[in-house]
Parts: C-alpha cells; sequence; structure tokens
C-alpha cells in the first residue's frame, strides 16, 4: 500500500510539472473524474466544483465546443482514439489552449461505456510559436527587402560600368 501511495504521488507530481492532466468520463451518468491537475488546468482547485460532462462543456470557448464534441463522437462511434484542441475560459476570464487526447472503452457487445484521457495545457507552446512564426515572417521581409535593394543597386553598377566603358570608349 505504500508503495501504490509513492506512485500516486510521483504521478500527481509529474502531471503537475508537465502540466498534463488525465480524466475519465462515465457515459451512462455523466459523471467525470478528473486529476488534481487536471482541476488545476481548468482553473479550479482540486474537488472545488461539481464534475459533469455538461460543466466540462461549459468551460470550453464556445466557438470550440462543436470540434471537441465532433471529436468525442467520432471516438464514440468507431472506438479509435481521438486527439484535439481547444480553449478554455477559466474562471478569471483568461483564455487557455488545451491538446486532448482520449479513448473510449465499450462492454463486450460494443455499447460505450466510458472515455478516458489525457489533456496538456499548451497555451505557452502555443505562445511561443506564435511568436517563432511572427520573427519568422519578419526576416523573411528582411530578405525581400533586402535583396530588392541588392537587385537594385546590382542594376545601378551594372549601368555605371557601362556608361564607363561608353565614355572611355568615346576617349
Amino acid at each position: 500500500l505504500r508503495r501504490l501511495r509513492a506512485s500516486e504521488g510521483q504521478l500527481a507530481e509529474a502531471q503537475r510539472i508537465a502540466h498534463v492532466g488525465h480524466w475519465e468520463c462515465d457515459l451512462v451518468t455523466g459523471r467525470v473524474n478528473w486529476s488534481d491537475e487536471t482541476y488545476r488546468i481548468f482553473g479550479h482547485e482540486p474537488g472545488t466544483i461539481e464534475l459533469t460532462a455538461a460543466a466540462w462543456t461549459d468551460m470550453i470557448h464556445p466557438d470550440d465546443r462543436a470540434r471537441r464534441e465532433d471529436a468525442v463522437q467520432a471516438a464514440i462511434r468507431t472506438g479509435a482514439p481521438y486527439e484535439v484542441e481547444y480553449r478554455l475560459a477559466h474562471p478569471s476570464g483568461e483564455l487557455r489552449t488545451v491538446a486532448c487526447a482520449g479513448n473510449v472503452w465499450a462492454a463486450d457487445d460494443g455499447t460505450p461505456l466510458r472515455t478516458f484521457g489525457v489533456i496538456q495545457d499548451i497555451t505557452d507552446k502555443k505562445a511561443i510559436a506564435a511568436e517563432l512564426a511572427r520573427h519568422h515572417d519578419h526576416l523573411e521581409e528582411q530578405v525581400r527587402v533586402r535583396t530588392a535593394a541588392l537587385a537594385e543597386t546590382t542594376r545601378a553598377a551594372e549601368a555605371a560600368s557601362v556608361a564607363k566603358s561608353a565614355f572611355l570608349a568615346n576617349m
């Protein structure tokens, strides 16, 4: 029992460090079980809110709800795992982006019973990627401008060389 508790503590600490949580949703009752880190990803202290599938959906940005629901329903229909990114509206009003991956567990007759998955806060990664894209675009523009300036300078130098050659030929 001591080793199990130590392992659970290590898992919780690993999830906290990586900003990755796990969850399980009972498709029959709509009850959801979240890890402590999942609570934090959703902007709540562990155990402070009623966990249902509807409450989860309410926290997803309205523009992203259909995408998440489509991914989950496709997994329920096909039994294949799913991955989807969406934004969460934190209680503070802040928007956070998460990557969610899940799988459906079904009864022997194929009836879907529950989903299980992981969720990771990727807000910072998305911000870094956007900043890198801005820098890339800026550098591309600088290269374009400098290439055009170099081409103009080359044309001017060639014209000067032709004029010099013509001048010397006339001498």
